[in-house]
């Protein structure tokens, strides 16, 4: 009898694993290099991906402090490789179900001590959470709004509607 038990155990055991194995999603590791402001490759890999759950100033999007401009996406961009900088860079690759940003890939990424690189660019200010993605990045946003960090110190337009003008579907 407890050769039948073992057997049904290590058969349950191993059932898990393969279905745990199913669920979990890809991952990949390495040194990371950034090309844009929300945005890796990591290590050789030739398909880069977006940080999942935040979207950060584009390039040649601007901001205002009390009415002066300044360049968010390179803030943006300069804090992700601050982030990032000698630390390798373990990335869990996500299904974006959102038919608008087709054939983009998505990742949560840790930086070898362990931060979140997405919520790292949302305290600091200088990501807004995609809410249809994930709600994990909401109290970030907040908390840098209140702060009045990054892009919340003066006036901004979402990363998203900036693009939506640059590709002539705004006003």
């Amino acid at each position: 009898m407890s050769r039948v038990l073992a057997l049904c155990a290590w058969t349950l055991a191993l059932g898990c694993a393969v279905a745990q194995a199913q669920v979990a999603p890809p991952k990949l590791a390495g040194p990371a290099r950034i090309f844009s402001s929300d945005a890796l490759i990591i290590a050789d890999n030739p398909a880069g991906f977006r940080l999942w759950g935040v979207d950060a100033p584009e390039p040649g999007q601007s901001c205002w402090i009390e009415q002066v401009e300044w360049d968010c996406f390179a803030a943006a961009y300069d804090k992700l490789e601050e982030l990032i900088k000698g630390k390798p860079v373990t990335c869990s690759l996500r299904q974006d179900t959102d038919r608008t940003r087709r054939g983009r890939l998505y990742a949560v990424c840790l930086n070898g001590d362990g931060v979140d690189l997405a919520k790292a660019m949302a305290e600091a200010g200088l990501a807004l959470a995609v809410v249809d993605q994930t709600k994990d990045y909401v109290a970030a946003e907040r908390a840098a709004e209140q702060a009045g960090v990054g892009m919340w110190q003066g006036a901004f337009q979402e990363p998203w509607e900036f693009l939506n003008q640059l590709r002539g579907g705004g006003n």
